[in-house]
């Protein structure tokens, strides 16, 4: 019998909205997923189910999901197998989420669809996929007296999003929470439209990843590569922002020539690995003389690695603070 691959997604409701709601444990509450299936003619079919929740009880959740997605997988592939690890693989986008409901439900892990540890966006690893959708348009136009709602609408991650809609529907169902005025101007429908709308498209993605794996990996090369680069930059502004941050601290006028500054420095470093080997400091003395013996370091590698050679500490001052902006440039990109 072959196996058949079930592209999954869920949205959760989480702490701390499982709190308020009156969960005593700290768990995720799955709320709505969205399946995808593609037949041997690469037709691809979805189905998308928001779960109403009864209660806060996770026991009757997880009865209720694992019933409603063993029907809706029977309805997809249109036949009525037992969801084993012989009959189905799971598969996710960076499936934390899906592997512990899979795993719970029917002891099935779900499979990370790419080979990478990488936490990149599914957004971004299908950025050719055609999509101008708005997502939870609706939803960013509510007039909710809470600090949380206030919060996420200043968030990017649609993910935290989803995550309030299911605190919200739970909200209006139960009329917790929120004033009953509030919760009475909500349309539910839309709110549940565009939640499904998001879900749906997240597996949408996933498949469109299957049909398109070379592009896919190299969208994740070229931005992990990305990341790479800017966390050298990263690295070499904090840096030289310590550099700055340590000429200051020695007090040389600027007119002092970078040789007067070199002995200084020599001077220095010798003094700091005096105390360090002949003299018993404390822990907290030792740590302050290391970083600066690395400062001294640091500053000496710049200097002997600039292509430009300085004179005076003006000149080196100068340089660093032109390379910081360089650079601050770049990352404001």
């Amino acid at each position: 019998m072959q196996k058949y691959k079930i592209y999954i997604d869920f949205e959760a409701i989480t702490p701390p909205f499982t709190t308020i709601l009156g969960s005593q444990v700290k768990n995720n509450y799955p709320f709505c997923y969205t399946i995808g299936y593609i037949d041997k003619y690469s037709q691809e079919y979805y189905k998308t189910r928001i779960i109403k929740l009864k209660s806060m009880n996770l026991k009757q959740l997880y009865r209720d999901l694992k019933e409603h997605l063993t029907k809706d997988i029977h309805r997809l592939i249109e036949q009525e197998i037992e969801i084993n690890e012989q009959n189905i693989q799971f598969i996710g986008w960076n499936p934390q989420l899906e592997n512990e409901v899979t795993n719970r439900l029917f002891e099935i892990n779900t499979k990370n669809i790419i080979n990478s540890s990488h936490q990149l966006s599914l957004n971004i690893a299908t950025k050719y996929f055609i999509n101008n959708d708005i997502y939870f348009e609706y939803f960013n136009k509510l007039d909710l007296n809470d600090t949380f709602y206030r919060k996420i609408l200043d968030s990017e991650r649609t993910g935290v999003k989803a995550n309030y809609v299911g605190f919200l529907i739970y909200c209006y169902y139960k009329n917790r929470y929120f004033n009953s005025s509030e919760l009475a101007e909500i349309d539910l429908d839309l709110l549940k439209k565009q939640l499904i709308k998001y879900n749906k498209d997240d597996v949408k993605r996933l498949i469109y990843i299957e049909k398109h794996k070379n592009e896919v990996n190299n969208i994740i090369e070229e931005e992990i590569n990305k990341r790479n680069q800017k966390n050298v930059y990263i690295k070499e502004f904090n840096n030289l922002k310590k550099l700055k941050k340590y000429l200051a601290f020695i007090r040389l006028v600027k007119e002092t020539t970078i040789e007067e500054l070199k002995e200084k420095l020599n001077r220095r470093n010798e003094q700091l690995n005096n105390y360090l080997t002949k003299q018993k400091c404390d822990k907290a003395k030792e740590i302050v003389y290391q970083k600066e013996i690395k400062k001294i370091k640091s500053l000496f590698d710049y200097i002997n690695k600039s292509q430009k050679k300085f004179n005076l500490i003006s000149e080196l001052n100068n340089s660093i603070q032109l390379r910081i902006n360089e650079i601050k440039q770049y990352l404001e990109q």
